[in-house]
């Protein structure tokens, strides 16, 4: 049995998490895709070290992050770079999981094609 253990250091000294269903079209904080009105984002709010911070997470790219936590012993992340953190744990546990860091590299590519061609389509405002 492996610890996990992840240095954020001081973390946020505030934070909400919600899911919520877009009135209008987003920008996917992890993915740079479109998030689109009608679909169901988690928007995070936070303050570290003073500064109010927003990320808003698209399905899919949450979706990826419980897909790597289900198949490896540790994935530390920090929001706005979620994806390469994913890549990144993969290749930490390679050893154990041959082919899983092809397999998470495939799966964001996807991701980001999909919701980058999304974004291609809509007026973005934030």
């Amino acid at each position: 049995d492996v610890d996990c253990y992840c240095d954020y250091g001081d973390g946020p000294e505030m934070i909400t998490e919600k899911t919520v269903r877009a009135r209008k079209l987003h920008k996917c904080s992890e993915c740079r895709g479109a998030i689109l009105a009608g679909e169901t984002y988690l928007n995070t709010w936070g303050l570290w070290e003073g500064e109010a911070l927003t990320f808003k997470r698209c399905h899919d790219c949450s979706d990826l992050m419980k897909w790597a936590e289900a198949h490896i012993k540790c994935v530390c992340w920090y929001y706005g770079q979620v994806l390469s953190d994913i890549i990144d744990a993969m290749q930490e546990w390679a050893h154990e999981c041959p082919g899983l860091a092809e397999e998470a590299e495939a799966k964001i590519k996807a991701v980001r094609t999909k919701r980058r061609a999304l974004l291609s389509t809509q007026p973005l405002t934030v």
